[in-house]
């Protein structure tokens, strides 16, 4: 398929021809013009001349004629050209459009299946709470340091900054280091206080 680009320069191209075949006309019709009274009343070798520019007109008439054709055609060519080089453009762009789309539903998916994911989790919690309040604690309020045997199988390993800090022994301690910030969101804070009040 041609570009638009090669159909413009076609078209130029035509058009600087059939430029210069006019002006070529131009000129032999002015030579006619001067040639043509001569010509006419007897003058044998004017005549021959005469008849020469008739020729070559007749000719580059014929050539102006199918060059205007051709000019027409190529101008209908560069036409389809850029249309489709528009198309193309379009289905390039549905392409990038339908990846971004993809991409979308696959998130929306994945989000789905987080938000499943953390309600199943909720429900985990809930029942773990209701499981405490069953085994007689408070929590998430005040615990009795003697449901600290319960929990003294577990030790629970907290990273930070500089170290890190051990629950689950009766000599818990935090070695100095600021709590990351999860462990300052309410409730994973209130379950290490738990912890520590178990420790403690």
């Amino acid at each position: 398929m041609t570009t638009p680009v090669e159909a413009e320069a076609t078209v130029a191209e035509l058009t600087a021809k059939r430029d210069a075949l006019v002006a070529h006309i131009h000129e032999l019709e002015q030579k006619r013009q001067d040639i043509a009274f001569k010509a006419h009343t007897g003058n044998k070798a004017e005549r021959t001349k005469l008849d020469h520019i008739n020729k070559k007109a007749l000719t580059q008439s014929y050539e102006l004629t199918s060059l205007d054709a051709a000019i027409a055609e190529a101008t209908t060519r560069l036409a389809d050209a850029r249309r489709e080089e528009v198309r193309a453009a379009d289905h390039a762009q549905a392409q990038q459009l339908r990846a971004v789309v993809e991409r979308f539903v696959q998130h929306g998916h994945a989000l789905d299946k987080a938000l499943q994911e953390l309600a199943r989790q909720g429900q985990a919690l809930r029942e773990c709470l209701n499981e405490i309040h069953t085994l007689g604690s408070p929590f998430p309020g005040q615990t009795p340091k003697k449901i600290w045997k319960i929990f003294a199988f577990s030790r629970l390993t907290v990273p930070g900054k500089r170290g890190a800090y051990h629950y689950g022994s009766n000599d818990a301690k935090s070695n100095g280091t600021e709590q990351p910030p999860y462990c300052r969101a309410p409730l994973i804070r209130t379950a290490v206080n738990f912890m520590n009040g178990l420790a403690g």
